[in-house]
């Protein structure tokens, strides 16, 4: 038996769910449904503070909003400009990038400049 996904994905019955990246799949109960994750979803970048590596690749903004959404972080940021981006970035990251903020604990980030860069450099 074969299961193709919408990611293009063909599990095999033959492969087991032990052969399989646990990025791609979990099982959802004992039995043999499987949930797929999108193992290609591009998380995007934020430092706290001016990176020391190629700076030209690296956009400045002012936190908007941090709310969490399909249990990833969305980081809204005004640009230089004034318009809004929205960033993805992983629960992890965020908890990163706010400690290493100068505000105190517990204290919100919004109104703090950070750095990013979009998936690809967009």
């Amino acid at each position: 038996m074969e299961i193709s996904t919408t990611h293009g994905a063909v599990l095999s019955e033959n492969a087991g769910i032990a052969a399989l990246d646990r990025r791609v799949a979990r099982p959802v109960d004992g039995s043999l449904s499987i949930q797929i994750l999108d193992s290609t979803m591009s998380h995007d970048r934020i430092h706290a503070r001016e990176p020391a590596h190629h700076i030209e690749r690296w956009s400045v903004g002012t936190i908007e909003s941090v709310e969490e959404r399909d249990g990833h972080c969305v980081v809204t940021v005004t640009d230089e400009h004034g318009g809004s981006v929205e960033l993805v970035v992983t629960v992890a990251i965020r908890d990163l990038f706010v400690s290493r903020l100068d505000i105190e604990e517990g204290e919100s980030p919004v109104g703090e400049q950070v750095w990013y860069r979009k998936h690809g450099g967009k």
